[in-house]
């Protein structure tokens, strides 16, 4: 007479699973597809007002609706860029991650037995894999046969196989086979990333006339992923032309350290720019932009618009004033100053660097706009931790800058020399300011004054400040004063 139970003992063994990046290649298909306009109305310089003295060099013009054009400058024009995605991925058999899983079942005799295991497989940057359960067999004292499409409730006796379900599917409902190898990626993909969570369960039903003993299954469950790529369509860094090329991506591509000079299409001044320790590119010269310098006509018509410069309501202009010192201290007039000192470039004052945006109504946070050219913006200068840009590129990333309050001695050995402050890998010129009040250029050679896009109160923004000895990055000031505008790519 046999006895009631069988010691059951069932093992799941999973393999290392990798991502075989340079094993498997994607194909991407790329759609072209191309728009016709017909188009009623060609956009001339006859045709658009205040360009029949023609259409600055530079510029193309493009119609907004059926009264009115723009110019627009041609820029480069971005290529499709495919870059490969770096995949992360993991897999865990019952929350464990390591070599296997394994499990024991005490067996009854005519009843369907069950060994679960959840099986959770998260993945993200991946556009396809393979999740297969193979090498499954089962020894003991007696030969089980293996079921075909069978529900674990109407298992026969003597007979074995394994079921891919649903956790919350009922063991007794699940469907078991026993073929020797299994593709289990039954769960999709979507946006590049994979989330599952099933159970692999081996089921059992011994008859009476089974012999007892130990029986032992065994399978390897492996795991493979595709890496995704990427396609965009963006100015490459080495295929930038003007200051308005620049864009993200193509500040993310280069290393730290690497530079380059580009042209502001708006008047055809030069700057060098580069991608500082701060991972965030930079202007590395002071902005020098003038009514004076503007192509015409720019200048006398339609000023700068959200098209080349950092503004960011589409439709909204702002003329820029004509270069002179000022006495004014109004908020909301603006001033504009260029000594045609290259070096130290033109002075504004807040209202001028933010683009009309920086009137006394704001009184607290980021003016939305600046004459930085488009793609570009002013830094941020509140104080905190890691806030205040200054204070990041100098490498004060770690203090908590306060206003007001100097940091000379918590730089990595600043130097000031030959007019100017060079500090963690940027210089900063000493180009002084315009006092307002008195309507005179002040300190020049000692002072370095810069403005940021942030306000401290209706009267004052932010701004960086320093001499020798001496490094604010968080004073606030007037904002009726004429500052140097350094501008950082968004």
């Amino acid at each position: 007479m046999h006895q009631s139970y069988l010691q059951k003992p069932n093992f799941l063994r999973k393999s290392h699973h990798s991502i075989p990046i340079g094993l498997c290649t994607g194909v991407v298909a790329l759609l072209l597809m191309s728009f016709g306009c017909n188009c009623s109305k060609t956009y001339t310089a006859s045709n658009c007002a205040g360009y029949n003295g023609g259409v600055p060099d530079g510029y193309t013009l493009d119609g907004f609706s059926t009264s009115f054009c723009l110019a627009v400058p041609a820029l480069t024009q971005p290529t499709l860029n495919t870059t490969t995605l770096t995949p992360t991925i993991s897999m865990s058999i019952d929350g464990n991650t390591g070599l296997g899983a394994t499990d024991q079942v005490v067996a009854e005799y005519n009843k369907s037995n069950y060994s679960a295991h959840t099986v959770i497989v998260n993945a993200s940057n991946v556009s396809a894999y393979t999740l297969t359960l193979s090498d499954v067999k089962i020894s003991g004292p007696t030969n089980l046969t293996g079921v075909s499409n069978t529900k674990g409730s109407a298992l026969t006796n003597n007979s074995w196989g394994y079921g891919w379900d649903s956790t919350s599917t009922s063991n007794d409902n699940i469907t078991y086979n026993s073929t020797s190898s299994k593709n289990l990626a039954d769960v999709s993909i979507s946006n590049n990333t994979l989330n599952l969570s099933k159970k692999l369960v081996f089921a059992t039903k011994f008859g009476e006339n089974a012999n007892s003993g130990g029986y032992k299954v065994t399978a390897t469950l492996s795991l493979t992923a595709t890496p995704a790529t990427a396609t965009d369509t963006y100015v490459k860094w080495d295929n930038m032309v003007y200051m308005q090329d620049m864009n993200s991506q193509a500040c993310t591509d280069v290393v730290v350290g690497t530079t380059k000079t580009l042209t502001d299409i708006r008047d055809n001044s030069t700057y060098t720019v580069a991608k500082l320790s701060d991972n965030k590119c930079w202007m590395t010269q002071n902005l020098r932009l003038t009514k004076e310098s503007l192509k015409a006509p720019l200048a006398n018509t339609f000023g700068l618009t959200s098209q080349d410069t950092d503004i960011s309501t589409e439709g909204t202009t702002f003329n820029l004033p004509a270069s002179a010192l000022w006495t004014d201290t109004s908020y909301t007039t603006a001033h504009a100053y260029y000594n045609n000192n290259t070096t130290y470039g033109a002075y504004y004052n807040w209202y001028t660097a933010t683009a009309g945006t920086g009137t006394n109504s704001v009184s607290s946070g980021d003016a939305s706009s600046s004459i930085c050219p488009k793609g570009w913006r002013l830094p941020k200068g509140a104080p905190g931790t890691g806030t205040n840009e200054f204070a990041v590129v100098a490498g004060l990333t770690s203090t908590n800058i306060a206003a007001g309050t100097s940091y000379w001695s918590s730089l990595s050995s600043p130097s000031f020399t030959n007019n100017a402050l060079t500090v963690n890998g940027v210089t900063f010129p000493a180009a002084g300011y315009v006092n307002s009040p008195n309507g005179s250029l002040s300190n020049a050679g000692s002072d370095g004054y810069y403005w940021s896009s942030t306000a401290d109160s209706s009267n004052n923004a932010y701004g960086l400040r320093f001499y020798s000895g001496n490094f604010y990055p968080a004073n606030n000031y007037s904002k009726y004063h004429g500052f140097s505008v350094r501008c950082i790519a968004r």
